[in-house]
């Protein structure tokens, strides 16, 4: 018997599987942590602030990222100030001190806090050179600090140390400016009195247009000595026209103090002289032509429209003019409103010393560094101010 035997195969299928992967499984990339940072500052001011002995400052910092816990110290040495952020004042500081925000693992650009010396102002008339007394300070972009009956005031200082300064006398407001140094407290005040007001000023001295038929504000141009008055032939003969100018030439001649003299058909010599003649073609009934040689008036001439302008009050008009003055809204001989005088008001008897003692070429607002050194404006040339008296 014949026995077969029958053999089953199992075929086997082997699966390889591959898993792909980025990196090492045991040491995965991190992402870049933030850096950390810190900052202090002294009053807002990230490098260095100013403040009155005895007075004080806020420090402030702030910081980022940090671990741990930040620490102020003054001067190196630990205020107790601690936490990521905060602001502390420094208190009463006698002396300047540099703060610092130490945090774990940051450098810092610390603070100065500079105690100054105060800004004290002593306010010296212009017009007399006496101290002014019982002044209000109000300065603009400063702090005052106190205000003393003897003239002088404290004043805390802006940043720049440069600041505006308007000054009441007995209700009446003198504005200038002018800059801080500690070597010099005294600053002269364009007196402010009666009617003497800041736009007074700066109409007739400056010329602002704010005044009639003025220019707009300029540098100051005045007479620097005597002067006198000529006539064409037909005005040299007419005995009524040489007393007006003589009574009004008497009346200048108290306010400035030199000589003020009336001529004949020629100037006098030794003298800035002024030609008076008629011009029947003027636009306006008299004008006045101002020779000016670096802000000094030299000479000109004096013209009227007709004989009948020639009047006492419209002569010492046009001799305000040669002087320099220009129209004002004012009372007076060049002002708005004349109130029938023949004198020159106290304002501008007042305005015409004061441009006798400062610097031709001098600015508005009048102020020390213009009005007493070189760089005040040098201007050359002729100004010619017409005037009609019709409106007044």
């Amino acid at each position: 018997m014949t026995k077969k035997i029958r053999s089953a195969f199992g075929v086997v299928m082997a699966v390889l599987t591959i898993t792909f992967s980025v990196g090492c499984p045991d040491n995965p990339v991190q992402p870049t942590p933030p850096m950390p940072t810190a900052s202090i500052t002294c009053d807002g001011k990230t490098t260095s602030c100013d403040v009155l002995r005895e007075d004080s400052a806020i420090i402030a910092w702030t910081s980022a990222n940090v671990t741990g816990t930040c620490r102020v110290t003054k001067n190196g040495i630990d205020t107790g100030w601690t936490g990521n952020s905060g602001s502390q004042s420094t208190g009463s500081l006698t002396a300047t001190a540099t703060y610092s925000v130490d945090c774990p693992s940051v450098t810092t650009t610390p603070v100065v806090v500079n105690v100054v010396a105060p800004a004290r102002l002593r306010l010296i008339s212009g017009l007399s050179g006496s101290v002014v007394s019982g002044a209000t300070v109000i300065p603009d972009g400063a702090d005052i600090v106190f205000s003393a009956s003897d003239g002088w005031a404290t004043v805390r200082l802006s940043e720049s140390a440069s600041f505006n300064v308007a000054i009441d006398v007995a209700g009446h407001w003198g504005p200038y400016e002018s800059r801080y140094s500690p070597s010099r407290g005294n600053f002269l005040l364009w007196p402010i009195t009666g009617a003497n007001t800041g736009d007074a000023i700066k109409q007739m001295v400056f010329g602002d247009s704010s005044g009639y038929n003025n220019p707009g504000l300029t540098s100051m141009r005045r007479l620097d000595g005597p002067v006198s008055f000529y006539f064409d032939p037909d005005l040299a003969s007419n005995s009524t026209i040489v007393a007006r100018y003589r009574s009004a030439a008497s009346v200048l001649q108290a306010v400035i103090g030199f000589g003020v003299t009336v001529g004949s058909t020629m100037p006098i010599a030794g003298t800035s002289g002024f030609r008076v003649y008629i011009d029947p073609s003027l636009q306006y009934q008299a004008v006045t032509h101002r020779d000016v040689s670096r802000g000094r008036i030299t000479g000109g001439y004096m013209a009227f429209r007709t004989l009948d302008n020639l009047t006492d009050y419209v002569i010492r008009h046009e001799m305000g003019h040669v002087f320099g003055l220009w129209h004002h809204m004012g009372e007076g001989l060049v002002g708005e409103f004349t109130r029938g005088t023949l004198d020159y008001s106290q304002s501008e008897k007042e305005n015409m010393h004061i441009m006798l003692k400062i610097m031709p070429g001098t600015t508005a607002p009048y102020n020390d560094r213009s009005a007493f050194t070189t760089s005040a404006q040098s201007f050359s040339g002729t100004i010619v101010v017409g005037c009609n008296f019709d409106h007044r």
